[in-house]
C-alpha cells in the first residue's frame, strides 16, 4: 500500500506508489544478504549470487529465465556506473535527480525523515510524466528504507558487526554515503531494464511495473551492500564552477 504525502501548500494527500511495499523488500534483502555469507571473504560474485538468490527464493522471481538472465549483469553494471559517476548523469530527469541526491548530502541525519516527504512532494508536483516519475519514486522509497535500516544498525549492528564500527558515531557519519549508494543503485538498476530492452515500458504496463521494480531493487541492494563490504569509491571528478569536468 502506498504511503501518503501531505502537501501543506495544497492541503491534500498524494501518494508515492512504492512506499511500504519496496521498503520491506529492500530491508529484507539486506537481512538476507548478511545472513547468507560465502564460505570465505565476500567477493562481487558472492554478492551477486546472494542478491539473485534472494529474488528467487524470497520474491519468487525467476532471475535466470526472465529476459535471458539479464539480471546477472545488473549489479556489475551498476558498480561500473557508480565508479564512473554515470548513475546520475544518464537520465532525462537529471535536474530533479541531482537536487534529490544533493539533499541527501546537505540535510542532517535527524532531518532526513522529513526530507523524504519533501522529496516525494517535489516529484509529485513536477511536470514529469508518470513513467519518468516512477524511477524517482522508487529511488526515494528505497533510499528512505536504507536510511531507516542503517540508522538502526548504526546503534546495534547485529549481523553487520563485522563490517560496521563499534563506535556508533562513526557509523552515523557513514550513513549518507550508504544511502547515496541506495539512491544511485536504484536508478542504475531501473534504467538497465527500462531503457535498452523495454523501450515502451512505463509504470502502467506489466513489464515496466515488474521488471523495473525488481531491477531497481537489485541495483540498490548490490551497490549498498557492496559499498559496505568492499568500501567502493567513485572515480574523482573535477568541478569547474557549475559544470563537472571529468579528467
Amino acid at each position: 500500500m502506498a504511503g501518503p504525502v501531505y502537501d501543506p501548500t495544497r492541503g491534500i494527500l498524494n501518494y508515492n506508489p512504492y512506499d511500504n511495499y519496496l521498503e520491506d523488500i529492500f530491508k529484507s534483502g539486506l537481512d538476507y544478504i548478511i545472513t547468507h555469507p560465502p564460505a570465505g571473504d565476500w567477493t562481487l560474485t558472492d554478492l551477486n549470487k546472494a542478491v539473485l538468490d534472494y529474488l528467487d527464493s524470497e520474491l519468487d522471481f525467476d532471475t535466470e529465465g526472465f529476459l535471458g538472465g539479464l539480471f546477472e549483469t545488473i549489479i556489475p553494471n551498476t558498480v561500473d556506473d557508480f565508479y564512473n559517476n554515470r548513475a546520475i548523469n544518464a537520465y532525462r530527469q537529471k535536474a530533479i535527480i541531482v537536487s534529490l541526491y544533493n539533499g541527501l548530502k546537505v540535510n542532517s541525519i535527524s532531518s532526513l525523515e522529513s526530507y523524504f516527504n519533501l522529496a516525494n512532494m517535489k516529484i509529485i508536483n513536477s511536470r514529469l510524466s508518470n513513467g519518468d516519475k516512477a524511477s524517482l519514486f522508487m529511488a526515494v522509497t528505497i533510499t528512505k528504507a536504507s536510511y531507516q535500516y542503517w540508522r538502526e544498525k548504526a546503534a546495534s549492528p547485529g549481523d553487520w558487526s563485522a563490517f560496521l564500527s563499534a563506535n556508533e558515531a562513526i557509523n552515523y557519519v557513514e550513513i549518507p554515503f550508504w544511502i547515496g549508494c541506495s539512491f544511485k543503485g536504484t536508478l542504475s538498476g531501473f534504467a538497465q531494464i527500462q531503457k535498452p530492452l523495454v523501450g515502451g515500458a512505463t509504470v502502467l504496463n506489466d513489464v515496466g511495473r515488474t521488471a523495473g521494480i525488481i531491477s531497481g531493487v537489485t541495483g540498490a541492494l548490490g551497490l549498498t551492500a557492496g559499498k559496505i563490504f568492499f568500501n567502493w569509491a567513485q572515480k574523482p571528478v573535477w568541478y569547474n564552477t557549475s559544470n563537472p569536468v571529468r579528467r
